[in-house]
């Protein structure tokens, strides 16, 4: 893509599942009726994504609920505000799920088709496109470094146990190759482009309204808002805290709950709310 005037993006959406295995085992001879204990669990969290195919820019958004017209909708709301500020045209780059092309969202594409368009993949092609290698790679790690699920004490411990899987990974040779991972992406990175020059924000985002009750619902709890009832605002999830952003300024900071159905609410935010 060489025209200076466009942002090229690629989107998609994925599934991680967690299952629980049976596996074969020795056991002594003197046990007769031996019990094989297993988490007999069906779990999974889906992501939209998007990378910008220029650096690499990266912008992501949970989705606990179904993939459908309205949360994709959600999604592409977030990645207009997160590819903003480069007076480039964005381009997306999609397949051709069902959701992809709702009546739903059609009234907002076609508001904002000057700056910000869809463009569709032929059919059965997901081949071509650019994050399936982005997610390809996210699957290798988690089935190669995560499983079983690691027991950690905290973040900071989480963070140290992906920073060493990470660096074993460099290790790995790829097939009969005789360079490194490692290796390789040395040699690679002098041909690499430079940086995203604007900030990257590490935080899936939300657009929720105010409630009655002068909260937000984020993801599955509600946090409260000096804001009036009925107004939108956006809502930025980190790993620790949720911040509730409205006309550019940041009005509210939670420490997440990672439960359900809880309200997470701070009194002073009702004296403010008109």
């Amino acid at each position: 893509m060489q025209d200076d005037s466009v942002d090229l993006w690629a989107t998609d959406e994925v599934h991680f599942q967690q299952h629980g295995s049976r596996c074969r085992m020795w056991i002594p001879p003197e046990i007769k009726d031996p019990v094989l204990l297993h988490a007999p669990t069906r779990k999974s969290v889906g992501y939209f994504g998007a990378v910008r195919l220029r650096d690499g820019r990266f912008v992501f958004r949970l989705e606990t609920g179904k993939f459908n017209g309205d949360s994709f909708l959600q999604f592409l709301q977030q990645l207009r505000s997160a590819s903003r500020g480069t007076r480039r045209r964005v381009v997306i780059i999609s397949d051709n799920a069902r959701y992809h092309h709702s009546r739903l969202h059609r009234p907002w594409r076609d508001q904002h088709a000057h700056d910000f368009a869809l463009d569709f993949l032929p059919p059965y092609s997901p081949e071509l496109n650019p994050i399936e290698r982005v997610e390809g790679e996210g699957g290798y790690f988690r089935r190669n470094h995560m499983v079983p699920v690691p027991e950690v004490a905290n973040w900071e411990a989480l963070n140290l146990h992906l920073r060493e899987q990470s660096r074993r990974d460099e290790e790995r040779r790829i097939g009969d190759r005789s360079q490194s991972v490692g290796a390789g992406m040395t040699l690679e990175r002098e041909h690499l482009r430079a940086l995203a020059e604007e900030g990257f924000d590490l935080a899936s985002v939300h657009f929720p309204q105010v409630n009655g009750g002068g909260c937000v619902r984020v993801l599955t709890n509600f946090y409260s808002v000096p804001v009036p009832v009925g107004v939108e605002v956006q809502a930025k999830v980190h790993s620790a805290y949720v911040e509730i952003w409205h006309q550019g300024q940041c009005v509210a900071r939670h420490e997440r709950c990672f439960d359900r159905q809880q309200k997470i609410l701070n009194l002073e935010h009702y004296l403010d709310a008109r």
